[in-house]
């Protein structure tokens, strides 16, 4: 996959936050996808990563980490404790939906929620990748210095407030949608 040139920028954004303490970060090779069993131990999960989406087979739409893709179908089968929080997904198509079943949530969002994350941020399409550091910026920011996904819908609708009164253009900002509490 091709290198995100701001993912750097954007980890760099939790590294500098009010919850730097409470990270701990998984990067390049590190990020792989015998360590996804991790995210059971964690009550929250922010990927920056490639993400894909297969509209003929959508349990084959995947996130990618550095030894290949975590697909839908492996991470509905992850079993997360009742402390799975949030999951911020800073990555394309991670919340696109099938024309094919236009009625179902089918994509990497939903079945974050049906491994027991409480809420989900994700993508209908896919992001411009120098838009994740300041998106990122915005909702941490905006959770007011706790990580809660009770008030993770509006830090989202904070963030893209951000972004719009910065000139971003509708299609780079509309692209986030969060699901959950």
């Amino acid at each position: 996959m091709p290198k995100l040139r701001y993912a750097k920028t954007e980890i760099d954004v939790l590294r500098t936050s009010c919850f730097k303490d409470s990270v701990t970060f998984l990067i390049g090779r590190e990020a792989n996808v015998s360590r996804a069993e991790a995210v059971s131990t964690h009550p929250w999960l922010h990927c920056v990563v490639h993400g894909y989406w297969n509209p003929e087979s959508p349990l084959d739409s995947a996130i990618y980490l550095a030894d290949g893709p975590l697909t839908l179908r492996q991470v509905t089968q992850l079993s997360l404790s009742r402390t799975a929080g949030f999951a911020f997904l800073s990555a394309c198509h991670t919340a696109r939906a099938t024309v094919h079943l236009p009625d179902e949530a089918l994509h990497m969002a939903a079945g974050l929620q049906v491994a027991g994350f409480r809420g989900v941020l994700g993508t209908t399409w896919g992001m411009a990748d120098m838009d994740g550091p300041e998106l990122a910026r915005g909702f941490y920011d905006g959770l007011g210095g706790e990580l809660s996904a009770e008030r993770a819908a509006e830090a989202l609708s904070a963030s893209l407030e951000l972004l719009r009164g910065k000139g971003v253009p509708m299609h780079r900002w509309g692209a986030f949608v969060h699901y959950g509490v």
